[in-house]
């Protein structure tokens, strides 16, 4: 599997990196010497230039970073819980106990997007 399969895609990157999110991933968006493109580089290898590179999160280090449940202020318990979707397309959501009510919901074309997104919702929420 392509590691661009594996992490956020260029575009969350960015928006995690502008919600702040700590900047310490295993790969990381890098802008090619020419500037015309970006590339994946695994942080083993290559300096992080902090001002320009972007975390491309693994969906084991946002599994590190999205709470595995929520409390809200009702006493409500969330669970976080995650799908794939018709073979291509992965759910990640927070729902009751009993699955019955969903308090937040995202749904991306890879795992690592779909909780990018939810990272960036309950961001949103808590700013």
């Amino acid at each position: 599997m392509k590691i661009e399969n594996q992490v956020t895609n260029l575009q969350l990157s960015k928006r995690l990196k502008e919600l702040k999110v700590k900047q310490e991933s295993c790969f990381y968006w890098s802008k090619a010497m020419d500037n015309k493109f970006w590339r994946i580089e695994n942080s083993q290898f290559f300096a992080v230039d902090e001002r320009r590179d972007v975390s491309a999160f693994t969906v084991a280090e946002l599994g590190e970073i999205l709470p595995h449940q929520i409390k809200t202020g009702e006493g409500n318990l969330w669970q976080l819980n995650t799908i794939k979707i018709n073979g291509w397309t992965w759910g990640v959501s927070y729902e009751s106990g009993d699955h019955s009510h969903i308090l937040q919901s995202e749904i991306g074309d890879t795992e690592a997007d779909a909780r990018a997104k939810t990272l960036i919702s309950l961001l949103k929420i808590i700013n």
